[in-house]
């Protein structure tokens, strides 16, 4: 089982309420997901928040290691939402952060139900990604608990996994990219590949440093992360407005 917490929208109109999927990346826990998306609720917006494979207490109680096939977690994920009367199964979205932005992409290019996906902090290709890193990185432990590997040369291998060659294209659904000016020249070229590739509506978000939220996902300013976010995902979910496009045929 997958441990998480579902918060009901607040501020909705009567009836079934859209939601969105809020997995984290290599570190994080749900509890810390529950701060970063603070005010989703308010526009009304419900919410799924997940230890997937390889986070959280997914990990730490019953030894999940991560997966590449990240569709197989957000299906399920998917699937338990939209059997709850209180939420709109044609107006979920999936939403991941830092390695998350693996995750996410990775569960809309195979999952076609989703109605949305936020990338926020974007990546790749774990294994190019890491070819940048010694043996020896402070991370390099932390990789090898997070994938039930042992030694660095079998983590690297099974890095290889993970991999969005070839499925960007895929995802059909409305899809915002979110990055930090000051998140580092590799970050950035990760994510600005993935937007290039992307052939549905889209939208790409960079924080410069004058406006602040440069930072690796916004860790210097969050709330304005948060809030960009959480905008855009009332638009697309709630208003029913296409990026690019403007508002939705109803």
């Amino acid at each position: 089982t997958l441990p998480g917490y579902f918060v009901p929208a607040r501020n909705a109109p009567p009836g079934p309420t859209p939601a969105v999927i809020f997995f984290g990346g290599a570190d994080s826990t749900a509890e810390e997901l529950y701060f970063a998306s603070m005010g989703m609720g308010d526009r009304g917006l419900a919410m799924l928040i997940v230890d997937g494979p390889g986070q959280g207490a997914a990990l730490r109680h019953q030894g999940i290691v991560s997966r590449p096939d990240w569709e197989v977690p957000a299906t399920a994920a998917y699937e338990y939402l939209a059997a709850r009367p209180e939420v709109d199964a044609q107006r979920i979205a999936i939403m991941a952060l830092s390695f998350g932005g693996y995750h996410a992409p990775r569960a809309a290019a195979f999952e076609h139900r989703f109605a949305a996906c936020v990338a926020w902090g974007a990546h790749y290709d774990l294994h190019e990604f890491w070819s940048q890193r010694p043996d020896d990185h402070p991370l390099a432990r932390q990789w090898q608990w997070l994938l039930g590997t042992e030694g660095m040369p079998a983590t690297r291998e099974r890095m290889k996994a993970f991999t969005l060659r070839g499925l960007v294209g895929n995802i059909r659904c409305p899809t915002l990219v979110v990055m930090g000016q000051e998140d580092g020249e590799l970050r950035l070229k990760v994510g600005e590949r993935m937007y290039s590739e992307l052939r549905c509506p889209a939208t790409f978000k960079l924080f410069t440093s004058e406006e602040t939220g440069a930072a690796h996902c916004q860790m210097d300013n969050l709330t304005l992360g948060n809030e960009y976010i959480g905008d855009w995902l009332h638009d697309v979910l709630v208003r029913g407005i296409v990026p690019g496009e403007g508002e939705a045929a109803p």
